[in-house]
């Protein structure tokens, strides 16, 4: 079935209206934290415009969303840096 209608929405697109930053759209949909991710092989993904729209709607209507990115901002106001979280053997 073709429509006319955008069925996907790029992961740029999905932080624009999360307004979240282009980085943390990837690692979310990486750790599956948005819903409605489609991984399209090993470096394209897509996100369902229907869990987009609901997730949106949800928000709108009082429930409460995800806390995107306050575990990220907790570990920066530590002092750690990305390469100090890393395992050794990832360095």
């Amino acid at each position: 079935m073709v429509t006319g209608e955008k069925r996907v929405y790029s992961v740029k697109e999905a932080a624009r209206l999360l307004n979240i930053s282009t980085n943390l759209a990837y690692r979310l949909c990486r750790q599956k934290e948005i819903p409605g991710v489609v991984f399209l092989g090993p470096r394209r993904m897509v996100v369902s415009v229907a869990a987009i729209n609901k997730l949106l709607s949800e928000s709108d209507n009082g429930h409460q969303t995800q806390n995107w990115g306050q575990d990220n901002k907790e570990r920066h106001d530590n002092g750690n840096t990305e390469r100090e979280r890393l395992s050794p053997a990832m360095r």
